[in-house]
């Protein structure tokens, strides 16, 4: 039974690990963050992967599915698709669809981290390395319920998201949704939001900072 499931074992670390660690968004000293990520990335990426290969559907499939897991957790969970003001960014000055409510740039940006480096190089990654399993199912119907379950459980720390603005040490202001998930599920969430040091050239505990975190489009202040 183990090495049956080995694979979705490793699809369900796999994920967030690309997702977050490999593109940079938590550092790797935060690797405990794991705990609430897997279910939330884990889970999800093992759905997708096994809806495609139980319909036949291929890549194609999987890309597809991918999407909607981006819009479904990018539009339904966090809402940023419809938030203008979501991290402190404004998203109407860039890109913005009047009617729609949304910004095209942010769309597409956030949607392209989901769906390839979320769910598709983790799939490609895990079926490279049982390619005699590629395209068949990996768990059974219990299984498909469990991994259910934890994309569901990992998406509800995310509904107190807001009340953490930036976290240190989380890589920008911006502080990603996902380590505000890791923050919101821990103790420490109960205690209130900490607060940056104000940047300015008048020579305060912030001057020269760059004053605009790596996710936020638009001219830095204070960069080189």
């Amino acid at each position: 039974m183990g090495k049956r499931i080995a694979p979705a074992l490793g699809l369900f670390f796999l994920s967030p690990l690309i997702g977050e660690f490999l593109l940079g968004n938590l550092p790797v000293t935060m690797l405990v963050a794991l705990i609430t990520l897997a279910p939330l990335y884990g889970g999800g990426a093992l759905l997708v992967r096994e809806l495609a290969r139980r319909r036949g559907v291929g890549w194609p499939g999987i890309v597809l599915l991918a999407v909607a897991y981006g819009l479904i957790e990018e539009g339904l969970v966090t809402r940023s698709l419809f938030n203008p003001g979501f991290a402190g960014m404004d998203l109407r000055s860039y890109a913005w669809i009047p009617g729609v409510e949304v910004s095209a740039w942010w769309t597409v940006f956030v949607l392209g981290v989901h769906v390839v480096g979320s769910i598709c190089v983790p799939i490609a990654v895990m079926e490279s390395l049982v390619p005699a399993r590629a395209s068949e199912p990996w768990l059974r119907r219990p299984g498909l319920v469990v991994a259910g379950c934890c994309s569901s459980w990992g998406r509800r720390p995310r509904r107190c998201s807001r009340r953490i603005r930036t976290i240190p040490g989380s890589g920008g202001s911006r502080a990603w949704p996902c380590w505000r998930a890791c923050w919101c599920s821990s103790p420490c969430a109960a205690a209130p939001p900490p607060r940056r040091a104000p940047s300015g050239p008048d020579g305060g505990p912030g001057a020269g900072r760059c004053s605009r975190s790596r996710w936020r489009p638009g001219p830095r202040s204070g960069c080189p």
